[in-house]
């Protein structure tokens, strides 16, 4: 029984490390796409509208993580880099690039949720 277990974990693992691959292969993809200088001229970029509501969203309710993932993936910057440009400590620019990778997933996951009538 415990080996069953172990087996599931470690398959549902592999399959979560293969999304988090992909989704981080999508990102990179989207920002590298046009030579961008900003935030917003990432969200101009037409025919990404799954990735437009979502960043929007992250660059509203977080605007350092926003910063610090355009910094990681479009300006190619590492995260000592970022620190000093945003003059925070490295760990939180990973912790902020963590949770700005994950509510975008969250976000593109499902793409209404926060949507509905009041």
């Amino acid at each position: 029984m415990a080996r069953l277990v172990v087996r599931h974990y470690c398959i549902e693992h592999l399959r979560r490390v293969a999304r988090d691959d992909r989704l981080r292969q999508r990102l990179a993809t989207v920002l590298f796409e046009q030579p961008v200088t900003t935030a917003d001229d990432i969200l101009k970029l037409r025919g990404i509208d799954r990735l437009d509501r979502p960043w929007a969203a992250l660059e509203e309710r977080a605007p350092k993580q926003a910063e610090c993932l355009r910094l990681r993936y479009h300006e190619a910057m590492s995260n000592a880099e970022i620190a000093l440009a945003l003059d925070c400590n490295v760990n939180a620019v990973k912790t902020n690039i963590h949770l700005g990778l994950n509510s975008l997933r969250r976000a593109m996951e499902h793409p209404d949720m926060g949507e509905g009538e009041t």
